[in-house]
């Protein structure tokens, strides 16, 4: 984490938060991370970077492989939270950018006060955000500006054959011991249910 915290301070100029700007959150989140960054777009119309944010996930939150739906929620809901003294004093509407499609689905059942899902988890995330001014949009996961939290999302993530969940290409087609589990022959089913 310090080499890429040296890095990112050599590459980047951070600002202050100004709170008469446009500003922008990025947030990405991966199995083990949220990763994440704060630009506004200056008087000039050229963004400049505020903050940058990483947050390794919470044991529990490894230990049960929550959906990516879930992951991206808490990380938006993290990300905020953290920079919760300079955001809430924002004069301009927040832009959350983010590469899930169904937590922008899920904020705008909120906005319009419905109940967004029968999970309380989710509903729970939704409810701290409220407290923002925010538009949350989708980008794709390719684009430019989610490669930053993308990669500090990731940071030192290298997945492990034995790790249950890792995927090997076998023939075209991503397999796991999960995958493998899946398959179980059909001569077998009675074992099974019995």
């Amino acid at each position: 984490f310090g080499d890429m915290k040296k890095a990112l301070h050599e590459l980047s100029e951070v600002h202050p938060f100004d709170t008469k700007l446009y500003t922008v959150v990025c947030v990405d989140s991966s199995k083990i991370a949220n990763g994440g960054m704060i630009y506004q777009i200056a008087e000039n119309g050229r963004p400049q970077v505020t903050a940058f944010f990483s947050r390794a996930k919470k044991d529990m939150e490894r230990i049960h492989q929550f959906s990516s739906c879930h992951s991206e929620a808490i990380g938006a809901c993290v990300i905020l939270k953290s920079h919760e003294a300079w955001l809430l004093q924002a004069e301009k509407p927040i832009t959350v950018l983010t590469d899930s499609m169904a937590l922008v689905k899920l904020w705008r059942k909120f906005k319009l006060n419905l109940c967004p899902t029968a999970d309380m988890k989710l509903n729970n995330c939704l409810w701290e955000l409220r407290r923002y001014n925010l538009n949350i949009m989708h980008v794709s996961n390719k684009a430019a500006v989610m490669l930053q939290p993308d990669f500090i999302s990731r940071y030192g993530f290298d997945p492990k054959p034995n790790d249950i969940t890792y995927c090997k290409e076998e023939e075209g087609v991503a397999r796991c011991k999960i995958c493998e589990l899946a398959e179980v022959p059909l001569e077998n089913a009675e074992v099974l249910n019995n």
